[in-house]
């Protein structure tokens, strides 16, 4: 419901809006990427850039956490399962 909200926010161009409900959202789920992604790009588009490019930047190291995390998982596994086969 919330982000729906604010999604809405963000179509009828009320970005001041869409930035407090994004930062709710982000007080409720810290590491879903949507939510700063959103406010990011609704900082841009009011002129905030070092605000807007932050909250890029953050999805950017998440991201690249995940794809880290991912490929640990992998590894871990390929080599349980390459343990249990011999």
């Amino acid at each position: 419901m919330l982000l729906d909200s604010a999604g809405a926010c963000v179509r009828e161009g009320r970005s001041l809006q869409s930035i407090a409900l994004f930062r709710e959202l982000i007080g409720l789920a810290t590491q879903d990427p949507t939510a700063y992604l959103n406010r990011g790009s609704s900082y841009l588009q009011i002129g905030q850039f070092e605000l807007g490019l932050a909250d890029l930047d953050h999805v950017s190291l998440m991201r690249q956490r995940l794809g880290t995390i991912a490929a640990l998982r992998s590894s871990l596994s390929t080599n349980t399962i390459a343990g249990l086969l011999i």
